[in-house]
């Protein structure tokens, strides 16, 4: 950014608003400068240091890949955020607009990239243009093909692909029981209180499944962890719609930590435990 006008704002506005457009959440870096406090009509900004440390932060712990804009040839911090991808394995695409100024993202850059180790300087000499061949060309459409970018990117949407059907359609039958007796999404209507749902929740899962050893409800025959799951699902849908009357006792001091230190201690006074006596034991015997 630095030396270019307006710090090349616009540009990096531009590219993670066509990214956004097409279904690629963008980490914008223009934008973590302005939330930062950087006006580009200041100029060049101090404290390259903190902002190289923002930068590659957001690179490290947030990115699933990494888009290049043009002129990223003589760029220090570009060079350090490219190599910081290479040592992640993170994806790198480079934006490039074809004859008729639509954007497109490419594996490759057009521009050969020159020799320049410092980039301390702007290369007298780019080098010949190398055109990126169809195969390296990514196209931002909604098909599935593994050049496609929402696929290389791990879809940075959010989505339910990762979670188990089989689960969740228990989850749906224990929701339908409910529905059954008190009108679908009642609590939508009515509002729920938090204790009702966390007795429940102790009720089916920590008494009945894990203490009494009972794998189903006797009424409905499902799982009690199922019927501890859609607890959790009501609850958390009433803390998202405003529904939820919040009656959670006065807060506690945090002890965690403190019981964690000892439960430590107690490990290492005795390090030859006797074996607990499990379900896995009875289960054996019998």
């Amino acid at each position: 950014m630095c030396g270019l006008r307006d710090l090349n704002f616009p540009a990096f506005d531009h590219a993670a608003q066509w990214l956004e457009s097409e279904g690629i959440p963008a980490i914008n870096p223009a934008q973590l400068d302005r939330d930062a406090g950087i006006d580009p009509a200041d100029g060049d900004p101090e404290g390259h240091r903190e902002i190289a440390r923002r930068d590659l932060t957001e690179i490290t712990l947030r990115a699933k890949s990494l888009v290049i804009l043009p002129g990223w040839e003589t760029s220090k911090g570009t060079a350090a955020e490219i190599a910081t991808a290479h040592w992640l394995g993170l994806p790198i695409y480079y934006l490039l607009k074809n004859a008729a100024k639509t954007p497109y993202l490419s594996k490759k850059p057009c521009a050969a990239p020159t020799k320049n180790p410092d980039h301390s300087r702007p290369p007298k000499n780019r080098g010949p243009r190398a055109k990126a061949s169809p195969s390296d060309i990514v196209p931002c459409f909604p098909d599935t093909k593994d050049t496609n970018p929402k696929d290389a990117c791990g879809s940075l949407k959010s989505g339910i692909s990762c979670v188990p059907m089989n689960v969740l359609s228990e989850v749906g039958l224990a929701l339908t029981e409910g529905s059954k007796k008190y009108g679908s999404h009642n609590y939508r209507k009515a509002g729920v209180r938090a204790s009702i749902y966390i007795d429940a929740l102790w009720r089916h899962v920590f008494l009945q499944w894990w203490d009494q050893g009972q794998d189903n409800d006797q009424e409905s025959d499902c799982s009690h962890i199922t019927k501890g799951i859609a607890c959790l699902v009501v609850l958390r849908d009433a803390m998202m719609n405003n529904m939820l009357t919040d009656d959670r006792p006065i807060r506690s001091s945090p002890v965690i930590n403190e019981l964690n230190a000892k439960a430590k201690d107690l490990t290492l006074k005795n390090p030859n435990p006797v074996p607990p006596f499990t379900q896995i034991q009875q289960t054996r015997i019998k």
